[in-house]
């Protein structure tokens, strides 16, 4: 991991934070993008795929809009880090709202980073995104459900199912 290039998209955060932990996350060769605004998150996020999303809870807090964790969560799964000044209040809050992790943003960024990476290798493994090279997994059936991963294709009763990439990995 990463086997492909995964794309990252910070909401919010000060430019100094922002370029301070892209440097800090080069080592894991992640596609860093900001977005300072969540109207332009939003626009980003309906033409881009993103594997991980940044946010900065004051940020939020600030324009009011800390539900928009909530809007998130009920359209992906993406791994959600926030980022606060004071997450040891936030933390319920912020997981309830979505958050996936909850972490202070004045943690040296060498930290984030690496909770940002196990973030992303966690949701990157759960979603079969990085097969290991020659790693062999056995075709299989469950009921009249057949699924060749190797291949990523599955057949019902038989006929072959059409699926998308996280289609497929979401019936695997």
């Amino acid at each position: 991991m990463p086997c492909m290039e995964y794309c990252t998209l910070a909401i919010g955060l000060s430019d100094e934070l922002f370029h301070t932990l892209r440097e800090a996350v080069i080592q894991y060769k992640l596609q860093f993008t900001a977005s300072p605004s969540v109207r332009n998150a939003n626009r980003l996020l309906s033409r881009q795929i993103f594997h991980l999303l940044i946010v900065d809870a004051d940020y939020l807090r600030d324009i009011q809009q800390i539900d928009w964790l909530n809007g998130i969560r009920q359209n992906s799964f993406v791994p959600l880090v926030v980022l606060s000044d004071t997450p040891e209040k936030d933390t319920n809050s912020m997981v309830r709202l979505g958050a996936d992790i909850c972490v202070s943003g004045k943690w040296p960024c060498s930290m984030i980073a690496d909770l940002v990476y196990a973030q992303l290798r966690r949701y990157t493994e759960y979603n079969h995104s990085c097969i290991p090279s020659g790693a062999e997994i056995p075709s299989f059936q469950v009921g009249d459900i057949f699924i060749d991963p190797a291949r990523q294709e599955a057949t019902v009763c038989g006929r072959p199912v059409n699926l998308r990439h996280r289609e497929f990995s979401l019936l695997l």
